[in-house]
């Protein structure tokens, strides 16, 4: 849908980047959140980042990859600027449908997780990304982003053991 969105708005049709962004924000937002931005400053990033895209005029084979990648740069930016470190989610954030226990344990393995172990597995498993397109945005191989994941849950599950 999006790149039938982005062809669209190529070809002059200014209403198919709007269904782009509005496709989009939410998850972007959360996502900048999960880095450690607030909301405000969330808003500031996706603001940056899609007037980065409307100029963009080349190919994009993902609008959904694209973005992400250059929201999370757009985020690390701030951050630098900030001079903040990046936060862990809240459980509220994380999960709305589980209950406030659960949620609290999750969001207490989480922040024992380092920085990038922590983006990764949210990319993965809150977002939905593949490990082709995780691949992808990190510049490496489908396998090493298998192998991270792997290690990464293998990680939380001995922190869940300890935290009991």
């Amino acid at each position: 849908m999006d790149r039938y969105d982005w062809l669209s708005f190529r070809g002059g049709d200014p209403l198919a980047f709007g269904r782009i962004y509005d496709r989009n924000k939410d998850r972007l937002l959360t996502y900048c959140v999960h880095l450690g931005l607030t909301r405000e400053g969330g808003e500031d990033v996706l603001q940056e980042a899609f007037a980065q895209l409307a100029r963009q005029r080349g190919e994009i084979e993902s609008i959904r990859n694209w973005l992400f990648v250059s929201v999370r740069n757009h985020c690390l930016n701030q951050l630098k600027r900030l001079r903040r470190e990046m936060s862990p989610p809240d459980a509220a954030t994380v999960s709305s449908e589980i209950d406030p226990e659960a949620a609290e344990f999750i969001e207490r393995v989480l922040k024992r997780l380092l920085p990038g172990e922590r983006e990764l597995i949210l990319l993965r498993e809150l977002h939905g990304f593949s490990a082709r397109e995780l691949a992808d945005m990190q510049n490496t191989s489908e396998e090493a982003i298998r192998v991270r994941l792997y290690r990464i849950r293998k990680r939380m599950h001995e922190l869940g053991k300890v935290l009991i």
